[in-house]
């Protein structure tokens, strides 16, 4: 019996509110040389009667219980060995397929056979599936690369993975429990470009179970544990802390109370654009996207801190203008600024 192309492999845990709906995105994809592993991570719900019921009716769907609770990497690690595709797809089990995206992932990764994965635009959506917004992730891969400094490059529930990669990096770490997809991602780009498709091709939903909700603080620590051991490891800087949250609540809208504050954060974005382009061989088309990737940094501070701190959100643009000279007639990426400004900031 021939292995599918691709693999699509969903970790679920208590997913019975949203499951049916995921796997009904997935089952409706135009491309349809896939097979569907699904891992109930030992739900005390009726996820796994779902699934199965949804396996009865098609032959690619397949489940696979654990009896003991393992946690969302060990969720994951349980399935990888079951899969026979060249590709991985993931999915989270509250989130969404757009209907072509394995086509359109499937066809890059062929024709780009030195990627390690793929992801794509995002689209928020409601806990009852209304539309929000769109979340956009770099396209190029010295873009994405740069952009693992600060968290990252790509949504795993919109991710494609190599799985021959997958293979040789052994998978998922269960030592991070709560971003074993952040740092993942970041040995599949010690390896191998990444990158993102521009169009939406998956629906992340927002609610109130979310991992990122109900364990904010401790996922939030180790994203910080993870990007400051990344910036030893590709850089040789020990980034000040503090300085470096001060520099990420800011980009989200939450600027520093004082200038000095402020201005510390801007020495370790200077810091960091700088020690990069200095520990990495760019060619000069990829040194103009990450110079790009970091100007938009600049916009968002200047954005951001000019109610505040008008003086340095003064500087900031004229960082970002020495980096990217045109993007402050980029209409679409100032509109989305303010677009973010305006909703609730998500701690």
């Amino acid at each position: 019996m021939t292995s599918p192309r691709v693999s699509v492999l969903t970790a679920a845990r208590n997913a019975a509110g949203f499951i049916a709906a995921a796997m009904e995105s997935v089952l409706a994809q135009s491309y349809g040389d896939f097979e569907y592993v699904l891992v109930d991570d030992a739900s005390d719900d009726a996820t796994a009667a779902i699934i199965a019921d949804f396996a009865r009716r098609d032959t690619r769907v397949r489940l696979i219980r654990n009896s003991v609770r393992a946690g969302a990497a060990g969720a994951l690690n349980r399935g990888l060995p079951e899969l026979g595709g060249d590709y991985v797809a993931i999915l989270d089990h509250d989130d969404l397929m757009l209907a072509d995206r394995l086509e359109r992932q499937l066809r890059f990764m062929d024709k780009h056979p030195d990627y390690g994965a793929v992801g794509s635009a995002v689209r928020n959506i409601s806990t009852t599936g209304e539309n929000l917004r769109q979340r956009s992730y770099p396209e190029h891969p010295a873009a994405a690369h740069w952009n693992l400094l600060f968290g990252t490059s790509l949504l795993h529930s919109a991710s494609l993975y190599r799985s021959s990669l997958l293979h040789t990096l052994k998978g998922y770490s269960a030592g991070h429990s709560y971003l074993c997809d952040y740092e993942l991602l970041i040995r599949i780009a010690e390896h191998a470009p990444i990158g993102n498709l521009p169009d939406e091709l998956a629906c992340y939903r927002l609610h109130a179970g979310q991992i990122s909700t109900e364990h904010s603080l401790s996922q939030n620590s180790q994203m910080l544990l993870l990007q400051y051991a990344l910036h030893w490891r590709w850089l040789g800087l020990r980034t000040p802390l503090g300085p470096f949250m001060a520099l990420l609540r800011w980009t989200r809208a939450n600027p520093p109370q004082t200038v000095a504050a402020a201005s510390a954060a801007m020495n370790v974005l200077r810091s960091l654009f700088a020690s990069y382009v200095e520990h990495f061989p760019l060619s000069t088309e990829e040194y103009q996207q990450v110079a790009k990737s970091c100007a938009r940094r600049w916009v968002r501070l200047a954005h951001n801190g000019y109610a505040q701190h008008p003086a340095l959100s003064r500087e900031c643009w004229r960082e970002a203008r020495s980096l990217d000279p045109g993007l402050i007639g980029n209409l679409e990426f100032r509109r989305g600024l303010r677009t973010r400004s305006q909703r609730p900031l998500r701690q």
